[in-house]
């Protein structure tokens, strides 16, 4: 399956998800997306400036990329939604790949068309591949994810906002309209390993 999303996508998609680390970018943050199938398979991504030696010969210092041990398929509720221990896996991934506790999430439940977010991602790679630099002010991580969450069908994405912790904090913010999913808030890692969800507020 490699780096194709296609591979790993179910066309009756459910739910988008933001993960933001607040910690990252000087507490600037860091953005990643997965997509939740009905069936419970899992897409997810993040870009970045990984390829700053330009390792693969393409002109570009940015790489798409899938996160390490994000599970391929989780349990989803008879309404298609991620269940708890889902989003445990999911978040515990992310979390896990930056060695943080805190994870902060925007759950857009409207966001289910997952082959125009596979098309995006794909459109993404062939940026790459043109030679299209990562830039912090027009092509970062979290320019990326508003891309493929709007894709998906996320609604009221504010797209000129630079900064990944700003962006989640008034996406998250209750009663705006945007990532009004049950999952949205912050998860923070106990000290069994389990995750514990505060909502939006």
């Amino acid at each position: 399956m490699g780096n194709d999303p296609l591979n790993l996508t179910d066309p009756s998609g459910k739910d988008g998800l933001r993960l933001t680390d607040r910690t990252s970018a000087y507490n600037n943050g860091h953005s990643a997306h997965a997509v939740v199938g009905e069936g419970g398979q899992v897409v997810s991504g993040e870009y970045g400036m990984y390829d700053r030696d330009d390792r693969n010969g393409d002109g570009s210092n940015a790489e798409y990329r899938l996160i390490p041990n994000m599970p391929t398929v989780v349990d989803v509720t008879s309404g298609g939604e991620p269940d708890f221990r889902a989003m445990e896996a999911i978040v515990g991934a992310f979390a896990d790949l930056y060695g943080i506790d805190s994870v902060d999430v925007s759950h857009f439940p409207e966001a289910d068309n997952i082959e125009a977010a596979a098309a995006e991602i794909a459109a993404v790679q062939q940026e790459i591949a043109n030679g299209r630099n990562y830039n912090l002010f027009n092509c970062n991580c979290g320019d990326i994810s508003d891309r493929v969450l709007v894709a998906a069908g996320a609604q009221g994405v504010d797209r000129s906002i630079m900064r990944p912790n700003t962006t989640s904090d008034r996406e998250r913010r209750r009663g705006n309209g945007i990532a009004e999913g049950r999952w949205s808030g912050r998860w923070v890692r106990l000290e069994n390993g389990r995750w514990g969800h505060h909502p939006n507020r």
